[in-house]
Parts: C-alpha cells; sequence; structure tokens
C-alpha cells in the first residue's frame, strides 16, 4: 500500500485474487521508500468454501492484526526487522487495518480500479466500530528457568494492543509490568524470581469489539476438540497396555458418546450488544451447522456399525481433525496478549496467547480452555524464519500464570474466583538520595531524579501528592516495603560457591611494583581482609585452598592492569603508563551435605533497619549494602488501599497525582495475589 495512492476510506479493487500478505508502511521523511512496519496474513483457504453450499473468498468488514519486531522506538535498524515482512513469527503488535474483501465471477478480466467509497457504505461500516470495556488479569505464579543471571532486574510486561505496552504514551496508564526484581540462583543451572507469597498481578484496560459471538463458537469447537484428544489419549494408551478388548471398546464407545452429545451443542447466537455479522459470519455458522451435524450422524453410524477398534480410532482422529479445521476464525479483530519478559529494561523474550484462549463467557461452553486457570508458558526469544531450524533451542523462562480477559462487567468473576488467595492493592513510591562528599541528600543535582519518584524515575510522586480514586480508602500507613530478591545472600540455593578476593599491587614511575593500601579487596575496591580471615558460613566446608585465578584475561602471574584502580578497564598485557594491577584469588567450599536444599531463612541476609537499595547509579543493579563506589540510594514505600464497598462498581485502580506544577498525572496501583497455596 502507498499513501500517495490510497487514502482514509478507499477501496482495493483487482481482477485477480492474490492478496495472501497486507503490509502497512510509513512514508518516510526524507523521501525514500516506504518501510513496512508489520504483516498479516489472508488464507484464501480459510475465507472461502467447496461444494454444493460453498462460497467465494469473501472477508470482513473487519480488522486484521498487524504484527511485526519489537517496538523500540529507534530509527536504528534491528536485526529482527524482517519480522516486518512477515518473515518469521511477529513479536509485537503494530496497528489493525479495516478491511473488506468480496469476490465476482466475471467473463472477461477488468483492469484494476482504486475510486472513493460510497457513503451508504461507509455509514454501513460505522455500526462494526463500535467499542466495548474489556479488562486483562494475569496473575504470575512463578519466574523459573531464567536461562542466565541478568546484569540488571527482570520484569514481565503485559498487552493486548498497544495497551498495556509501557513505551505507548497514547494510551491510559495501566499495571501493566511486575515489580522489577533481581533473579536468584536455583543451585543447578537456572535462575527464578523470589515472589514467594506476593505474586503480582497485572491488569490492563482496553476497548474492542463485541465479537464474543465469534470467539464463542472457536471456543466451543476447541472444547470438543479437546474431548476428543483425551478420548484418543486414553483409548491409545489401553491400546499399547494390551487391555482386555472389552475395555478397549468401552472407552471408543465413550468417547463417541461423549462426541455425540458434544454435537448437539448449539453455537453462540448474535447478540444486539455485538457488532453486526457480515457475509463471512453468516457462512461460517451455516458451513459449522451442517458439519456439526453430519459429523453427530457419522458418529452414531460408527457407533452401531464399527467393529475393529483401530477403525474407531481412525474415525475419531478424523473427526477432530475436521473440529479443528471448523475451529479457524479468519477474523479474530481483538489482537493476540502479549507476555514480555524485560531484563535490565531490554525486551529479550515473548509469548502470545490468542484472545479467545482465555475469554471470559457466561456459558462454559463458549469460555476460553484456559479463561482463569494456572498454566504453564515457555517464553522464547524473537526468531527469524531463516534462523528456526538451528540446532539450538533454549527456553529464556518459565512462566506459571494465569489470565483472564472478558468484558469489564464480568470482572467479579476474576475476583472471586481467587477463594484461596488474597488480592491486595497497593499505592507505590521511591525515595530517592545521592550521595555528595559523603553525606546523603535529596537535591537536584546530585540528584537525577526527583526525590520522590515512581521506579522508573519519570514521575514525581510524593506520599502527600496522591489523590485516592473515587470509592477507596486507604487501609494502614505508609511503610517501607523492600524488594525480597535484594535480601537473598549470594549463595542462595547453592551448594557450591566460590570465594574471591583481588590482591593489589601499585607503583610509580620510578619505584618497582608494591603491595597496595588496602592489599586485599573485592572486585569493586571494597576493602576485604587477608585470605585466612575470610570465615566459613556454619554448614560449609572448604574444597580447596586459595589459589591464583588464571582462567580469566591476565598474564602468566595472574595479574591484569589498569591506569588506576578507580578507572578500571583491566587488559591483560603490562604497559609503562599502568600504575595499578591486580589478581584474583578464589577458594570453592560445598554444602555440608551436598544436594540438600539451603533452606530459605538461612539464604535470607538480614534486612538493614532503615531498608536502603544502594547502587552506582539508578540504571545500576541495587544491593542492600553499602559500597564506597555508590552514588545513589532508594528505598521503596507502599500503602494498602481498598474500595470501601466490595460490592461496589467504582473500583478503578487510577491513581491522580498533583505534581508542584499544578498537572495532574494518572497513574495506575499495583495489585498483589498474597497466597500460599500457589506453586
Amino acid at each position: 500500500m502507498n499513501r500517495d495512492r490510497i487514502g482514509y476510506n478507499d477501496p482495493i479493487g483487482t481482477g485477480v485474487i492474490s492478496i495472501s500478505q497486507i503490509s502497512a508502511f510509513r512514508d518516510d521523511t526524507d523521501g525514500s521508500k516506504d518501510d513496512a512496519i508489520g504483516t498479516a496474513t489472508i488464507s484464501l483457504i480459510e475465507t472461502s468454501s467447496q461444494g454444493t453450499n460453498g462460497f467465494l473468498p469473501t472477508f470482513g468488514p473487519s480488522f486484521i492484526n498487524l504484527y511485526g519486531s519489537p517496538r523500540e522506538y529507534s530509527d536504528l535498524p534491528d536485526k529482527y526487522e524482517a519480522l516486518n515482512l512477515g518473515k518469521g513469527q511477529g513479536v509485537a503488535y503494530r496497528g489493525r487495518v479495516l478491511l473488506e474483501l468480496s469476490t465476482e465471477l466475471l467473463d472477461e478480466p477488468t483492469a484494476d480500479l482504486v475510486k472513493p467509497l460510497e457513503q451508504d457504505k461507509v455509514a454501513r461500516i460505522q455500526k462494526s466500530l463500535r467499542r466495548r470495556k474489556y479488562q486483562l488479569y494475569v496473575a504470575f505464579l512463578s519466574a523459573t528457568m531464567i536461562e542466565e543471571k541478568s546484569d540488571g532486574p527482570i520484569e514481565f510486561e503485559i498487552s493486548i494492543g498497544n495497551h498495556g505496552n509501557k513505551l505507548d504514551e497514547s494510551v491510559t496508564p495501566c499495571a501493566s509490568t511486575t515489580p522489577p526484581t533481581n533473579p536468584v540462583s536455583d543451585g543447578l543451572h537456572y535462575y527464578y524470581l523470589p515472589w514467594a507469597d506476593d505474586k503480582p498481578c497485572t491488569m490492563v484496560d482496553s476497548q474492542w469489539e463485541d465479537i464474543s459471538f465469534r470467539l464463542g463458537a472457536v471456543n466451543l469447537l476447541l472444547r470438543i476438540a479437546d474431548h476428543l484428544d483425551r478420548g484418543i489419549s486414553h483409548l491409545m494408551v489401553a491400546i499399547k497396555a494390551n487391555l482386555p478388548i472389552e475395555t478397549q471398546a468401552q472407552l471408543a464407545i465413550s468417547s463417541l458418546d461423549e462426541f455425540i452429545m458434544d454435537c448437539n451443542h448449539a453455537l453462540p447466537q448474535w447478540e444486539p450488544e455485538n457488532i453486526p455479522q457480515n457475509e463471512m459470519d453468516i457462512h461460517l455458522r451455516k458451513l459449522r451447522e451442517d458439519q456439526l451435524n453430519t459429523l453427530r450422524e457419522q458418529a452414531i453410524n460408527t457407533r452401531e456399525t464399527v467393529s475393529e477398534i483401530d477403525d474407531a480410532l481412525k474415525e475419531l482422529k478424523s473427526y477432530r481433525e475436521t473440529i479443528l479445521n471448523l475451529a479457524i476464525e479468519p477474523q479474530m479483530s481483538i489482537p493476540d496478549i502479549i507476555i514480555w519478559m524485560l531484563s535490565g529494561g531490554k525486551r529479550t523474550a515473548y509469548h502470545r496467547i490468542p484472545a479467545h484462549e482465555v475469554l471470559y463467557h457466561d456459558n462454559e461452553d463458549y469460555r476460553g480452555l484456559k479463561c482463569g486457570t494456572a498454566q504453564t508458558i515457555n517464553l522464547k526469544k524473537p526468531t527469524l524464519l531463516k534462523d528456526e531450524n538451528k540446532a539450538e533451542w533454549k527456553i529464556p523462562a518459565q512462566l506459571r500464570v494465569v489470565v483472564w480477559f472478558g468484558l469489564e462487567k464480568d470482572r467479579t468473576a476474576w475476583t472471586e474466583s481467587h477463594t484461596e488467595a488474597k488480592l491486595q492493592v497497593v499505592a507505590e513510591t521511591y525515595e530517592n538520595q545521592a550521595s555528595i562528599v559523603g553525606n546523603w541528600v535529596t537535591k537536584r543535582p546530585p540528584l537525577t531524579r526527583p526525590s520522590w519518584s515512581d521506579n522508573t524515575g519519570r514521575i514525581e510522586l510524593p506520599k502527600d501528592s496522591i489523590q485516592l480514586p473515587t470509592g477507596w480508602e486507604w487501609i494502614g500507613d505508609w511503610y517501607v516495603s523492600p524488594e525480597l530478591s535484594l535480601l537473598y545472600k549470594k549463595d542462595a540455593g547453592k551448594t557450591s560457591f566460590v570465594e574471591e578476593l583481588f590482591y593489589n599491587e601499585f607503583r610509580t614511575p620510578t619505584s618497582p611494583w608494591k603491595v597496595a593500601e588496602p592489599a586485599y579487596t573485592d572486585a569493586q575496591g571494597e576493602v576485604k581482609g587477608e585470605p585466612r580471615t575470610v570465615e566459613l558460613p556454619s554448614g560449609w566446608t572448604w574444597a580447596d585452598d586459595w589459589k591464583v585465578d588464571y582462567n580469566r584475561p591476565c598474564d602468566e602471574d595472574g595479574f591484569e592492569y589498569t591506569v588506576e584502580a578507580s578507572t578500571g578497564g583491566y587488559v591483560a598485557a603490562e604497559k609503562l603508563y599502568h600504575m595499578f594491577r591486580r589478581r584474583r584469588l578464589i577458594r570453592s567450599r560445598i554444602l555440608g551435605d551436598v544436594g540438600v536444599p539451603v533452606k530459605q531463612e538461612q539464604s535470607l541476609s538480614t534486612e538493614p533497619a532503615e531498608a536502603w537499595e544502594y547502587a552506582f547509579n539508578f540504571d545500576s543493579k541495587f544491593h542492600t549494602k553499602e559500597r564506597k563506589v555508590d552514588m545513589v540510594r532508594r528505598r521503596r514505600w507502599h500503602r494498602a488501599l481498598a474500595p470501601k464497598d466490595l460490592s461496589s462498581e467504582t473500583s478503578s485502580c487510577v491513581l491522580q497525582i498533583r505534581g508542584s506544577s499544578k498537572q495532574v498525572v494518572s497513574i495506575t496501583l499495583r495489585k498483589v495475589l498474597k497466597t500460599s497455596i500457589y506453586g
């Protein structure tokens, strides 16, 4: 598509059916060619049907969603740019196109034609643009199998369309991200996030067309296919286990009976609050109803006439394949739900969930199979089509989540589902300070963010500036709530650990190398005692003695060199201008009973009285113990709140913040699912 030729409400006419991919483009201001920003595929097989009751390709009017490369809002090209052209699964929502496709049989080809859309057609389409309010909830129960330790905290973001994307300022704010948390070693090969009993709960508000009659039909058919899957699996296990033929026959008959009953279920009816049905909806409904009636008759006949178990199994598999084909819905105008893992602020892995899978409906037959139930999902890294067949595949992280998506009016179904957990809502702000000549101050400079702010430092957030939403009240006072992952010791969860010290030397242009002051430090330059003074923690045993670590960039004596200790930038080769050098000493220790998990209380360090978190700057990783190189510190404050009337519908979780400039800013509250039963 070219914006110079095609404008708003312009139809695209063609004499040849060749639409397989649709790409959206943006204009370059420098006059160069347009760049693709997203791609979607329309299958002509899915938009048409053969046979006496078949129909020619038709589509819409309906939105088609475009997906492409990660949205980082950068003018620099990235290696995933080819995803915008459909060369791999799109990892980010890029927009939607309202499209209508119709097919006519002509006696002879006609020339391509572009003409203005008639006003009566524009008016007819307006009815398809009506929106309803939806809410998306995701409770994160665990985050495990994180493949490598990150240099920064890890957080997860949920989004549906533009809603929930923390980089998009065009949509209303929402609590779409989990608190940034430092990963902790599980003692083996992976890391995890120590949420303990406080499971982060995210929420995204959005508005979409009500297509529940489409999504409900898909869910009904997938539920039938799921029942068939279960029956086929049980029957195959019985055959493999060589169970008595009577048992196998009973399983086959039971599966056929269940399928016959499932085929009697009616497809969801169109409701007045839904968007209008189009020609494709009418054709699909008739096709599905006819096929279900045919399959039911075939299943009844199979039940009465089949004599071999293998024949029954073959028929069940055939029914499942037909049902799965019927469940394909080309007019899925609500975008997929996307979960992103952000490591150190960078998007590293994702997972896409079709909205219908977690859609809530009053009728359980039309409800998504995974709506409101705990599910395990494996994240994956963005991958180009040409790289999909490469040998090595690793799971960046594994999540255990509960996802719920539905109309705002049905949100009580989400809150009432947590019968053994408490959903707590808290306001959150960070107190920030910077160090100047050894004193902690709150003025700017040296402070690079407001003294009270959100976790990003972009929004000024003093405690007294927060205005409660209508219908809410405070529960208790403000309290310091340190991030739990900061309290874990370095050896938490491990059965073996390597202690390290750095031995330091210096010289001047007129003197040889000699012992520096201090002689021993850690990697950050903090003063440490001699190796013999390092204490062995209770329950641990030394595995060897102190030795020089040569398995790193160093010379034959184990030294690495730099100009001055505070500048860093160590290299292995000595130069005349190098005035400082150090070498790493290591000693391994193992847990007394190797393989016995470490108790959590043994893994946690003592919480400082003031609960400050220290770092070199606000973009660095925070820790609880102050070091001389630390220039900033912060601590997190929480205050609980709850609706005055639990049955009230005015439960918006958006706070109003009135800053010093009298500008009102909206922020969302953080939700926590407090439970000790989920894992």
